[in-house]
């Protein structure tokens, strides 16, 4: 459990919340153990969770803001959750990191509004934009008013998603830029900013060496998380596997100084 605060506590600013429950022990023990590990997230006593069921403990599920289930993990690691599962925990943080929240309460007309709503949910913007702009072409005056600014939002919002995708590839994370952009192409399928995103995968994809580096920086990511013997293993696939990239020099230089 001491692991797995600590890794809790390194993701909690990206938006990461372990919950765990405690089925198998008595209350009292429960709570014993959770003073004892110092965890600062919440234990509850038993949990139900429809569609969803622990057969075998520790059992872990990962899901998604939109409470979806993403995958499951049956059975404990030396780190608490295994490096593909914690590989799917830090593609759901970049995929899910930025939250699109457009003040609905800035949008009075009851069609725009319910536009408004609908673009919260961050999916399937490419479609909204279109389904906006027929507003811009054919609502009221009001309508009209409204629509165009919400477009602007939403639009906006893509362009601050390219940005972001462009600064984590300037701070060494150039697999959460190709997560950022995957997810502007899949949001806004159909819309200009959609096919902008695709063409910089497609340019990404076709060059061997940045999907390359790609991988090694996913494996590098996986190393900061790890302690122990999973640390060390995973540190041997850098070496041996990304011998050339800096991420394999990161890793030396952290294993080096402890």
């Amino acid at each position: 459990m001491p692991v797995l605060a600590s890794y809790e506590a390194s993701l909690r600013s990206k938006g990461f919340v372990l919950i765990g429950a405690a089925f198998q022990s008595e209350k009292d023990k429960a709570i014993e153990v959770v003073k004892n590990a110092k965890v600062e997230f919440p234990v509850t006593d038993g949990a139900e969770i429809p569609g969803w069921s622990a057969n075998a403990f520790p059992t872990y599920g990962l899901f998604g803001r939109d409470g979806q289930l993403i995958d499951t993990q049956v059975g404990g690691a030396p780190d608490g959750f295994t490096p593909e599962f914690k590989a799917k925990i830090e593609k759901a943080l970049a995929e899910e990191s930025v939250v699109f929240q457009i003040n609905i309460n800035g949008y009075s007309q009851t069609g725009i509004r319910a536009l408004a709503q609908k673009a919260n949910k961050g999916k399937d913007l490419g479609k909204l934009l279109a389904d906006v702009q027929r507003k811009v072409n054919g609502g009221t005056a009001a309508e009209k008013d409204e629509a165009t600014r919400l477009h602007g939002e939403i639009v906006a919002f893509g362009d601050s998603e390219f940005a972001r995708a462009q600064n984590e590839k300037a701070a060494g994370k150039p697999h959460v830029q190709f997560d950022v952009l995957k997810q502007i192409a899949a949001n806004y399928k159909d819309h200009e900013l959609g096919k902008r995103a695709d063409e910089a995968l497609k340019k990404i994809k076709a060059d061997k060496n940045a999907m390359r580096d790609i991988e090694a920086a996913r494996v590098f990511g996986e190393f900061q998380q790890a302690t122990g013997k999973s640390r060390e293993r995973i540190f041997n696939t850098l070496k041996n596997k990304y011998a050339d990239t800096t991420y394999a020099q990161q890793a030396k230089s952290e294993m080096d100084h402890g």
